[in-house]
């Protein structure tokens, strides 16, 4: 039973802190960040929108495997 609990707890951390880091990178780059610079900082930052935004999927996908094996 505290074993089934710990699961379904890891799964919704896992998946908030999911949601949180895809919406904040996202929000940063949509209302913050300035597209106006030269190539080479707009390609750095492009990048690290990519690395964020897979990780985000990548937590969600354990969060649902974990899920899953419940």
């Amino acid at each position: 039973m505290l074993r089934q609990a710990g699961k379904y707890l890891s799964y919704y951390m896992l998946n908030l802190l999911s949601f949180f880091l895809f919406f904040s990178t996202l929000g940063y780059y949509v209302f913050f960040y300035s597209w106006g610079n030269d190539i080479g900082d707009n390609t750095l930052n492009i990048m690290a929108i990519i690395i964020s935004i897979s990780l985000a999927i990548g937590i969600y996908s354990l969060a649902d495997k974990i899920k899953n094996r419940t």
